[in-house]
Parts: C-alpha cells; structure tokens; sequence
C-alpha cells in the first residue's frame, strides 16, 4: 500500500472520502459499545517519533516545532464508564505502521484475542500460553485436541532456541522434535485456538478464516472439542 493517506485509510470511509467517518455500535450485556474511526491529517507524534536520531556531534534543535503527520485516530468508547480509550495509527519513519495506544480502563473488562490468517501468532506468545498447561500438568489435553487432524502425534514440549522458545511436538517414527509451524497450518491453527480459548475465559476469540488447514471432514470434531 502507499504511503499517502488516500491509499492506506480511503478504502475504509464511504466514497473514499476522508472527510466521512465511521461509527461502529453494538449494545452488550445492556451496556452501549461504540468505536469511531476519523482520519487526522494533523497528527503530532509522540516526542521520540517526530525528532530523528542526528548524526555524531550534533545537537538536537529545540526551538522548532514538531512536524505534523496524518493518521487514523480510533475512539473507543464503553457507556458504563468500563472503558475509555483513543489510538492513532501512522507511519513512523524508521519503524514503519505504528499504532500509539493512549487508554484509560476502570474496572473488569474480558479478554478478546484475534488469530489472523496470514500471520504467524509470535513464539513466545505461544510457549508462554502453553507453558500454562505445562505448570497444571494438563499438556495432554492440548495433545488430544491436535490428534484429530495427527493421530501421530505423541508429545508437544517447549524447546529453547537461542534466546526464543518455541513449542515442538514429536510424531510417531520420527527421532526429532518438530517445531509447530513445520507441521503444517491446520496444526498451528488448532493450537492458536486451544491456548488462546483457554487464555480468555468469558472473552472472545476472533479466528480469521477459520477454515484455512483444516479438512472439512475433521470439522465437527474440531468443534466438539
């Protein structure tokens, strides 16, 4: 995608007008929810973001204002006074789309995590959540729960790999560990899914294209567990 506003956040407002906004409202648990999306052509980075890192031996100006840039800016806004909170996504200059997150939160609110199709879910997000079950001694639920598409499979582990750690499992007829991700999508899917679910009791989960490695025949299975 480009990098000018009209190709990263046209698409998302009716007619491609930037000058529309969008307001997303749902009422649950008879508490009024709502998240609104405005585009900011007026931006102002946080400190870190808008002055650059200069050379040897030279010092930073001070007396120049910091430069505007353009952004998304999402307001979230729960009636019972639960939740508040307000992000800006733009482009930083070295570390590319950034989200800047600036939120206030009173009280309980439950967990939603969001499984994306085309992104792997971070290592360490994984092990930490399967380490979980490892300290209940409950691994060999999560090892029944991926035999319905591996009968193979025997035990899954935590292997450290240089500074990261990395969920493996061991196949029946192998001598070797095999990171997860080596055992196909199906199987990083359904343990995404697993951990995720039992990492938000009374949350959510929101699994993109959910059919994605999974073998229309294993479905109710998948369900059933």
């Amino acid at each position: 995608v480009r990098g000018d506003p009209h190709a990263m956040f046209g698409p998302i407002f009716r007619d491609f007008d930037l000058k529309n906004e969008v307001l997303i409202s749902a009422t649950i648990n008879d508490a009024q929810e709502d998240a609104h999306f405005k585009f900011n052509p007026d931006y102002i980075p946080p400190s870190d973001s808008a002055i650059p890192t200069p050379p040897a031996n030279q010092q930073i100006p001070t007396d120049e204002s910091p430069k505007s840039i353009f952004a998304l800016d999402i307001t979230y806004d729960r009636h019972d006074g639960s939740k508040q909170q307000t992000s800006h996504l733009y482009i930083h200059p070295q570390r590319g789309l950034t989200l800047k997150v600036d939120y206030i939160v009173v009280g309980k609110h439950h967990k939603a995590i969001f499984l994306a199709a085309k992104k792997h879910t971070a290592p360490k997000e994984i092990s930490e959540w399967f380490s979980d079950f490892v300290k209940e001694s409950r691994e060999g639920e999560i090892v029944d729960f991926l035999r319905i598409i591996e009968p193979r499979l025997e035990t899954l582990k935590i292997v450290q790999e240089g500074p990261v750690a990395f969920v493996h499992g061991k196949l029946q007829g192998l001598l070797r560990t095999l990171d997860i991700h080596l055992m196909g999508e199906g199987m990083e899917k359904l343990l995404n899914i697993a951990l995720a679910i039992a990492q938000s009791p009374g949350g959510c989960i929101f699994v993109d294209e959910f059919e994605n490695g999974l073998h229309y025949s294993c479905l109710s299975n998948v369900w059933s567990a």
